[in-house]
């Protein structure tokens, strides 16, 4: 399977983390300003991300991050400011070349149990309805 969309912007916010929820904004990558290997945190949190197999392109008024597989991705860390105890917050702005698989995933490793927020377009029976799934972990064991 072949899925490819450009990511505009993205941004988190948590309210359930007091260092972090006293500034407000945990992270914030604009995407818009290529940096190479590195989507920087625009939050002042120092939350830089790691953007793998990923590429800039121009798209309408101005850059974008194109992730054209399974294999492009970008990578914030397993940072104690992305805990969320309380709840929060997170916002993503794309456009999906094709409606197909996942757009954001929040592990704190590889196994179900480490799963704590999915969002994908699940096209496992043929359609293609947005899928919303949150966990503590513990559901799953």
């Amino acid at each position: 399977m072949h899925k490819s969309f450009a990511v505009i912007v993205g941004a988190m916010l948590w309210t359930g983390i007091a260092s972090a929820a006293d500034k407000g904004l945990v992270a914030h990558y604009r995407l818009n300003e290529y940096a190479g290997a590195l989507a920087r945190d625009a939050s002042g949190q120092s939350h830089d991300a790691k953007i793998v197999g990923a590429q800039s392109v121009q798209d309408g008024v101005g850059l974008a991050l194109l992730l054209k597989s399974k294999e492009a991705y970008l990578d914030a860390g397993l940072s104690p400011d992305f805990q969320s105890a309380g709840g929060g917050a997170f916002s993503l702005w794309f456009k999906p070349r094709k409606l197909q698989g996942g757009l954001v995933n929040w592990s704190k490793g590889g196994g179900w149990t480490d799963i704590r927020l999915t969002l994908a377009f699940n096209t496992y029976y043929g359609g293609t309805p947005l899928l919303v799934s949150v966990s503590d972990g513990r559901s799953f064991e």
